[in-house]
């Protein structure tokens, strides 16, 4: 077991850490070699660009410059020290990122006396869920695949630790979950049919859908680092995490509900419209 725990923090280590790591190795290695024993001199162009004095990054980083949007502000000083990174696929990364976290948490989760871990990346995975709309918002940097994995990342993950969390304390986390698991399985497949008719922007998120996803994502932070045995020092966690987990179930039913409702005369233009056809094709035999 022990074998496996170690072997598992040395791949989320090298996991989050090796892009970085590679950028900053190539760049020492250009500075110490300098760049006529890397690019020959049949390559005029790369060595006028990449200087021992300005390379920090590896260079299918370099070749893509930043494209952030028109409304962005003015670079702060970590990009202006790093000026060719790519900093509009930095969103996308952390939602990646929150992905790769998902099969983490469920390891730890079942490893003995890692419940402190299990938080800790499951708390930094909640917080890449704010970082990520708010860098894209800022940067004006907001794109439909981001618009749909973004969504996508927070469901799963929430999901599977409501999951894990119900096996540990049975019905009354259970019960909880299967409401909230429903709501979002419902309401998913709500914003779909509605975005095949292009009426999507009827059922965005709300201020409701988003008080529930953090109140959601507070309640299971703390109901991950309590002991299952419910002893030990976060123990008295439990209760209140259990009163803000079920408060999550009645916004998730309530702030489902306004979908719904904004849905309705969508459904019933389609009904009115059915029966017309319906109702045109009746027309149609009897006069034939």
């Amino acid at each position: 077991m022990k074998v496996l725990q170690v072997s598992f923090h040395i791949w989320l280590t090298m996991a989050f850490l090796s892009p970085t790591c590679h950028a900053f190795a190539i760049g020492n290695q250009l500075t110490s070699h300098g760049t006529s024993k890397i690019f020959p001199s049949s390559a005029p162009t790369l060595s006028k660009h990449f200087t021992p004095k300005t390379i920090s990054f590896p260079l299918y980083l370099a070749n893509h410059p930043s494209k952030l949007g028109s409304r962005a502000p003015p670079p702060g000083p970590i990009r202006r020290q790093f000026p060719q990174f790519p900093w509009e696929r930095l969103p996308n990364w952390l939602t990646y990122m929150r992905c790769l976290a998902i099969p983490g948490l469920a390891f730890l989760f079942y490893l003995p006396q890692q419940h402190t871990a299990t938080t800790f990346l499951f708390a930094m995975a909640s917080i890449t869920d704010w970082w990520d709309g708010y860098l894209a918002r800022r940067w004006d940097i907001t794109s439909d695949f981001g618009a749909f994995l973004d969504p996508v990342a927070d469901k799963l993950m929430v999901s599977t630790a409501l999951i894990l969390l119900s096996g540990r304390y049975g019905a009354i986390v259970g019960l909880p979950s299967a409401i909230i698991l429903a709501r979002e399985i419902a309401v998913s497949a709500l914003r779909e049919w509605m975005a095949q008719r292009g009426q999507r922007d009827a059922v965005q998120v709300g201020f409701q859908g988003k008080v529930k996803t953090a109140l959601t994502m507070v309640a299971l932070t703390m109901l991950l680092l309590v002991d299952k045995t419910k002893n030990g020092a976060f123990a008295s966690l439990y209760s209140p995490a259990m009163l803000m987990l079920y408060a999550c179930m009645i916004i998730t039913v309530t702030s489902g509900s306004v979908y719904f409702r904004a849905a309705a005369p969508i459904f019933f233009r389609k009904d009115e419209t059915g029966v017309r056809a319906e109702n045109k094709g009746d027309d149609n035999l009897n006069c034939s």
